[in-house]
């Protein structure tokens, strides 16, 4: 199964909640989702992307699966009924998403989505061999820059901590679990000097990423943003809510 939607809820529990206090995540269209069982209308299963377990909605999901040959590499893409920008958007996908190209079905600067019957401007995706090592997370990651917080979130709509870094490096093509404490444990080297550009910084709960020697990257609840500010001022503000860095890991 895929996910069908531009991107849906996964829940700890069979049911929605408004206030979270579980376990959350977003899952993107087109990513392949493995079901173990069935409650109602919410069915449990893996995203395939990053291992996470947990309760979607049946209607997010589609059986007519496709061989993803592309990504979205905008921040959102919108999807038209007809090659052109001078139609309205059916949809717009959001960065990450995992398409089907048919290219014999391409009507100049824009590609065909079988799935969605629909064309996206061939600037905003990239072939599923762009995910590499030569483009720089770091940069990814400052795409998102003034993004607003969401915890659980993936999307340019709203993401955490932990959503922010793993899609900068799946877009360099790193396997990177979902939450910070299983990429505190997962990634990279442990480094005890200064940090540099690249690093992410751990503490409980939270993760941020050096954009060079003396500022960090994170998405924070702190101002509901996803904002840059000088690696002290970090400390100090999570060292004033009781937090100290665990760990810093250089990739």
């Amino acid at each position: 199964m895929q996910i069908a939607m531009p991107f849906t809820i996964l829940f700890e529990e069979p049911k929605p909640v408004l206030e979270i206090n579980q376990k959350v995540t977003q899952l993107l269209f087109g990513e392949a989702f493995e079901i173990t069982e069935q409650e109602g209308p919410f069915v449990k299963g893996i995203c395939k992307t990053d291992d996470y377990k947990g309760w979607i909605h049946q209607d997010s999901l589609t059986p007519q699966t496709w061989l993803p040959t592309h990504f979205v590499d905008a921040l959102w893409a919108p999807v038209f009924p007809k090659a052109g920008h001078k139609n309205w958007a059916m949809v717009s996908l959001p960065f990450m998403s995992r398409i089907e190209i048919e290219e014999e079905k391409n009507d100049g600067d824009y590609a065909f989505i079988p799935a969605l019957r629909g064309y996206v401007h061939k600037s905003h995706i990239k072939p599923l061999t762009d995910l590499n090592k030569e483009q720089d997370y770091v940069d990814t990651a400052l795409r998102f820059l003034q993004a607003t917080y969401q915890f659980g979130g993936r999307t340019y709509a709203g993401l955490d901590c932990s959503g922010l870094i793993q899609l900068a490096l799946l877009r360099s093509g790193y396997k990177c679990p979902r939450d910070s404490g299983d990429q505190e444990k997962a990634l990279g080297k442990e480094i005890n000097d200064a940090p540099q550009r690249g690093d992410l910084v751990f503490l409980e709960g939270h993760v941020g990423i050096m954009i060079n020697e003396t500022n960090i990257l994170n998405a924070t609840a702190r101002s509901m943003l996803v904002q840059i500010e000088p690696f002290n001022d970090f400390i100090k503000a999570y060292q004033d809510q009781g937090l100290e860095i665990t760990s810093i890991k250089r990739i």
